[in-house]
């Protein structure tokens, strides 16, 4: 599991921010456990942040549908209170920048793959823009392009059944223009909750379980994290 998290806890100072995309959001929501937000900002000393298009991809279009009305009337409330708060600033500059490079490092019969959406890289230049100490995103394409380009390859390829090839031109330009990127996934808040007891209330005498549970909770519904990685997390934490 990675640290920025847990380390930015430790150090309790003032001016910190995280960067939210949509889906770490939805995957809490999801399994029930969108209210730890609000315990985790106040615990964290800084503030969690989303921006205009991860709005729009998790309220403002859904207020406009039946099935997710309820959904998005639920998150909208975490801004409400604070506990998300919305970037009122503008990165389209940089976004589309990013996004243009991102979606033209991998090729395959001859053809750029689009392979990254809008809102991702939003989340990802304003982490730069603000300094922030991550970027909480559970979708895998994107976190794979940030820390493991070639395996990400590999995986289109097989994914898709065709040679794909990597400009490495655009990969560099694209890594040399995000820098040092910490990843934290919702699996990884998860975490960090049951640690802090936040979750004790449903242990129900197995903290093991309950944090398998959990785990496998926020997998099911969008976090990329593996079964071998739910096993070692259970076994770092002493279960």
């Amino acid at each position: 599991m990675r640290q920025p998290f847990r380390k930015a806890l430790a150090e309790r100072n003032s001016g910190k921010a995280l960067i939210f995309d949509s889906g770490p959001i939805i995957s809490l929501v999801m399994n029930n456990c969108g209210w730890i937000l609000r315990p985790l900002s106040k615990r964290y000393n800084g503030n969690f942040y989303i921006t205009r298009e991860v709005q729009n991809e998790l309220i403002d279009k859904p207020l406009n549908s039946k099935r997710f009305k309820f959904e998005a009337m639920y998150i909208k409330e975490f801004l409400d209170s604070g506990s998300l708060k919305l970037i009122d600033d503008n990165a389209d500059v940089e976004t589309n920048r990013l996004l243009r490079l991102a979606n033209s490092i991998f090729r395959a019969d001859k053809e750029d793959l689009r392979i990254i959406q809008r809102g991702e890289i939003e989340s990802l230049a304003f982490l730069k823009k603000m300094h922030a100490d991550g970027l909480v995103v559970d979708e895998r394409t994107l976190r794979m392009l940030i820390e493991e380009p070639l395996q990400l390859r590999k995986l289109l390829t097989k994914k898709l059944y065709k040679n794909v090839t990597i400009d490495r031109s655009n990969l560099r330009q694209f890594q040399k223009l995000i820098g040092d990127v910490k990843i934290i996934r919702s699996s990884e808040l998860c975490v960090i909750a049951f640690e802090l007891g936040l979750m004790d209330k449903y242990a129900d005498g197995s903290k093991r379980e309950l944090l398998d549970g959990l785990l496998w909770g926020v997998k099911l519904r969008g976090c990329s994290i593996s079964n071998k990685e739910i096993e070692r997390v259970i076994k770092l934490e002493g279960y």
